[in-house]
């Protein structure tokens, strides 16, 4: 249910609230596993046995957090291993910060990303002059080639572009099966008070939320042939606090969940072996930022609408 506040009556809540605890105010989460693969051989009569092989393939997790202030900024942490979710060695993860965590295993590849109330003050306090944007991407999954992030060398991200993935043989067909599962949840009644409240409330700023899990299944052939497939589940979540408490929009404890099994397939018809390209795994991420609205965004929020932020899942290929 959505309740709606002016800025006096949700600051005497915060006031009345505030406590030692430091409450998640944004989190997403999201894992594929039980995940197995078997080939479909598409012709018994032309005497070649199915097969496939994976090429050059990596399984890591990884977190890039880009901040613009007004300039821009990105830093990143990641962990990684040769081999792919079918056959790696398991390996968690946990970020300096400790907001996100993250494991692979040998048939499984999961995700966890939190914003604390603590993390918004910090923002306040280090950028608090300006406008800024704070946006963390999370992932855990299967990648390819030798490729680093281009925000952050030295930082190896799943799903950035590289090699092909993987050769199949003729006249077969790959079909990956596995369960997916995404949670994104926002809860603004965890913010507290200190410099975020402070910055917004003197300002007349804006503040956005933006929570976003996803689990990623993808192959493409690179035979320049049409067809493939390409999968997803995603799920978004958008919230708003206005500084100047026009249409003060405030929702406890949003949140969004999906689980799902998946069974995803692709043919190579061809009477030779082709390349192709996977991707695999689970992505969590949340944006802040904090701005003066346009005139537009005033007017939305005077009529008690949220504006819904939709990202879907991009297919990388290699160039």
């Amino acid at each position: 249910m959505i309740q709606r506040f002016v800025l006096p009556v949700l600051l005497a809540s915060l006031v009345s609230t505030a406590s030692a605890a430091d409450g998640i105010v944004a989190s997403g989460a999201a894992s594929v596993t039980g995940l197995s693969y078997h080939l479909i051989d598409l012709d018994p009569t032309d005497g070649i046995a199915p097969s496939i092989t994976f090429n050059d393939s990596y399984v890591g997790i990884g977190v890039v957090t880009s901040t613009w202030t007004p300039q821009s900024q990105a830093t990143g942490e990641s962990t990684r291993t040769p081999g792919d979710l079918f056959t790696a060695t398991p390996a968690d993860f946990v970020s300096s910060s400790g907001n996100v965590t993250g494991s692979y295993n040998t048939n499984s590849a999961t995700i966890n990303s939190s914003l604390r109330a603590s993390d918004l003050n910090a923002m306040a306090s280090s950028y608090g002059t300006d406008g800024y944007t704070v946006s963390v991407t999370a992932a855990s999954g299967m990648f390819f080639g030798r490729d680093e992030t281009p925000d952050v060398p030295g930082v190896w991200f799943p799903f950035n572009p590289g090699q092909s993935a993987f050769t199949l043989s003729a006249n077969t067909a790959l079909v990956i099966d596995g369960q997916w599962h995404v949670n994104t949840g926002l809860d603004l009644t965890q913010v507290q008070p200190g410099a975020f409240i402070d910055s917004i409330q003197a300002n007349g700023w804006s503040a956005n939320f933006d929570s976003h899990s996803s689990a990623v299944v993808a192959l493409q052939l690179d035979d320049g042939n049409e067809g493939g497939v390409f999968a997803w589940n995603s799920h978004d979540l958008t919230q708003s606090l206005d500084g100047n408490g026009l249409g003060e929009l405030f929702t406890n404890n949003v949140n969004d969940q999906a689980d799902s099994p998946f069974s995803v397939q692709i043919n190579n018809t061809g009477t030779s072996s082709v390349n192709g390209f996977l991707a695999l795994g689970a992505t969590a991420d949340y944006k802040v930022t904090v701005a003066v609205p346009e005139p537009g965004t005033w007017a939305l929020m005077g009529l008690g609408l949220v504006g819904v932020l939709v990202t879907a899942g991009k297919r990388r290929r290699a160039a």
